[in-house]
């Protein structure tokens, strides 16, 4: 989850849906390798399970990452939204929202959430958030 959340920058209910789909698939596998694991011996499955997750965990990771690369896709035409807001304080100090919305062909909606101060300064509360298409995680 936080693979997902913080560096592919996933929003946060697609990341739960993500888990429940993978939980809800690989589930009935405890079954099936449980009852397999008392006519083999656990060593030999677990062994196995070892080997693949040394063989498929980073072309598994390089793909999650991949689905949020931007450099790779393609912005739509006339799809990019910007938005800004400008809020005061009681002290006089401004505050002013930048969020920018991009949609990718492949349907990424990619949100880009800044904040700076009436200096022109950056806030530490700048924001990425990806949404995937529905087909990308299997929905």
């Amino acid at each position: 989850m936080t693979f997902i959340e913080k560096t592919c920058q996933v929003e946060f209910v697609q990341t739960r849906d993500i888990i429940a789909i993978a939980l809800l698939i690989g589930t009935p596998f405890f079954i099936v390798f449980g009852a397999w694991s008392d006519r083999v011996g656990r060593k030999y499955i677990m062994m196995a399970g070892l080997i693949l997750a040394v063989v498929l965990y980073m072309p598994i990771y390089k793909k999650m990452y991949s689905l949020t690369d931007t450099t790779t896709k393609v912005e739509l035409a006339g799809s990019k939204s910007i938005e800004r807001k400008k809020t005061y304080s009681e002290a006089g100090d401004t505050l002013m929202t930048v969020k920018t919305v991009r949609v990718y062909a492949d349907q990424t909606i990619k949100t880009e959430t800044n904040k700076m101060d009436s200096g022109g300064k950056r806030s530490n509360q700048h924001q990425t958030k990806f949404l995937l298409p529905v087909k990308t995680i299997g929905l």
